[in-house]
């Protein structure tokens, strides 16, 4: 298996990923929406919190290749949906329990 090497100028570092997770409080579990999945930054990091779950969306079909990675580690916590956070509407939240919802606008 060959693992594919970013360079540093491509990487994406979350912004304020400390202070999110301090309001989101993960350690206490339930469900998250993170609507700007990007490179999974937030995902891969309210999942390191044993009880939680996370249902990512994002435009862009190239983080596919990671929300798989992602789905490969945490298969029953982790579901991904290609779709702009402006069709949030077209998922089926109502039995969810959804605690908090991540977006990151960029202007």
């Amino acid at each position: 298996m060959c693992a594919t090497i970013i360079p540093e100028k491509h990487m994406h570092y979350p912004v304020l990923l400390n202070e999110i997770i301090s309001i989101i409080s993960p350690l206490y579990g339930g469900t998250y929406l993170d609507c700007t999945f990007g490179q999974g930054g937030y995902s891969s990091k309210i999942l390191e919190f044993p009880k939680t779950k996370i249902i990512a969306l994002d435009r862009d079909e190239d983080t596919s290749t990671k929300a798989s990675e992602i789905k490969k580690k945490f298969e029953d916590r982790f579901y991904f949906k290609n779709l702009k956070f402006s069709q949030l509407n077209n998922l089926k939240l109502k039995n969810q329990n959804v605690k908090f919802a991540v977006f990151n606008c960029i202007s």
